[in-house]
């Protein structure tokens, strides 16, 4: 089980398995945990563990660490027969500036398995507060706007005039923000600060100087 096909391809089990993410997220607008892609695979939980880490290391999703449902999709995609879930190859999703305004600049995203009824917005990362979890200043992430602020999730958030890529931590008498780089401190949000939730973050596409930097 995870051997790749000879033309890079995922063999049927694994591109089973990311159909099978990509469909969850496109009914629930967020990713699966291990245990619930095991359920739907039918397999045990070590398995769909094993089926995760090898579509990591072919490029098709990126994991966060440590976090229950931190399964990305990326914009790589494998080529498939018949009709797919996602949306069209090129999706224009709109850009949002330093003030938290739509502009009129696109960022066209891969065939992700965006849900159809829901909205997206994109954002440039203004800071190393994710780096932990693989965000870097500089990388462009894609959020769903969010009606209802979903707590232990990545979110882009504006907080007193700023745009903000943070966890987001819902307490019974308080919010905070917290970075994943140890190096920022925790935001917390009460009833005097300027806070909004823009929407929960469900993809990251690097800049090149971001993958420049890596290297």
């Amino acid at each position: 089980m995870g051997r790749r096909r000879a033309d890079g391809r995922p063999r049927s089990e694994l591109l089973a398995t990311l159909e099978a993410i990509e469909a969850f997220i496109d009914d629930n607008g967020y990713p699966p945990t291990s245990v619930e892609l095991a359920e739907i695979m039918e397999v045990v939980p070590c398995t769909a563990r094993k089926r995760i880490q090898t579509l990591e290391e072919m490029g098709y999703l990126h994991v966060i660490p440590n976090k229950a449902r931190g399964i990305l999709l990326t914009d790589k995609k494998p080529k498939r027969k018949g009709r797919s879930r996602t949306l069209a190859v090129l999706t224009p999703i709109p850009l949002v500036d330093e003030n938290g305004k739509e502009t009129n600049t696109c960022v066209f995203a891969g065939d992700f398995a965006w849900q159809r009824n829901a909205e997206y917005l994109s954002v440039i990362v203004c800071d190393d507060a994710m780096t932990g979890d693989g965000i870097r200043k500089g990388d462009i992430v894609v959020a769903r706007k969010q009606i209802l602020p979903q707590n232990n999730r990545i979110v882009v958030a504006k907080v007193d005039g700023k745009i903000l890529v943070r966890f987001l931590r819902i307490r019974s008498t308080c919010a905070r923000l917290e970075a994943s780089n140890e190096t920022f401190k925790p935001i917390l949000v009460n009833s005097n600060t300027d806070f909004r939730i823009l929407g929960t973050v469900v993809a990251v596409a690097k800049t090149t100087d971001s993958e420049q930097e890596g290297e």
